[in-house]
């Protein structure tokens, strides 16, 4: 993406070589952030401060660098990617593309720099924090329909079957929506 930060492909081989596919999926812009809840919950179980300050924080702060520089904010200031997409909606086609977030590149994003913020105050760097911080309160809100359903996009309501579930990644696998609350 001619970036800084890190940004990897969600379809590659045992070695890392990206393997190709649709692009919503292989080469999403977000899918970093989705590995990167696999390296905090390592951490949350573990409570391992050597693998936070050395693995999971590196990770997650590069990941948010990377969507950070990505990013754009519209009008009111809100950021969003240039294009946005949800995995197989409209198959490999230009209408997979959105110009506001989906739900699922949104959840990924605000899970991302919430765990940021998070890790950075654990290892006492409040500057990072803050800055994480700011950067999750220019995010929108997600995508509901009329009924309270999340939707794929804004202009995309919950219309066809799915496999992926990606509308509703902010409720599982990142809990960032809790309905019980």
């Amino acid at each position: 993406f001619g970036t800084d930060g890190l940004d990897v492909p969600g379809v590659t081989t045992l070695t890392g070589v990206e393997m190709g596919g649709w692009i919503q999926y292989s080469l999403s812009p977000t899918v970093s952030s989705w590995l990167a809840q696999h390296y905090y919950l390592h951490w949350r179980y573990s409570m391992d401060y050597d693998f936070l300050k050395k693995r999971a924080y590196p990770w997650i702060k590069d990941v948010a660098v990377f969507l950070e520089k990505i990013t754009i904010k519209d009008e009111q200031g809100l950021r969003k990617l240039p294009i946005s997409s949800s995995p197989e909606i409209n198959d490999n086609d230009l209408s997979a593309w959105f110009f506001q977030n989906t739900n699922y590149d949104l959840a990924l994003m605000k899970f991302n720099f919430s765990v940021a913020a998070e890790l950075a105050n654990e290892l006492g760097l409040k500057t990072e924090a803050q800055n994480w911080q700011k950067i999750l309160t220019e995010f929108d809100n997600y995508s509901f329909s009329k009924n309270d359903a999340l939707q794929f996009a804004p202009q995309l309501p919950y219309n066809q079957s799915h496999r992926h579930f990606s509308n509703a990644m902010a409720i599982h696998p990142l809990g960032l929506i809790r309905w019980e609350d």
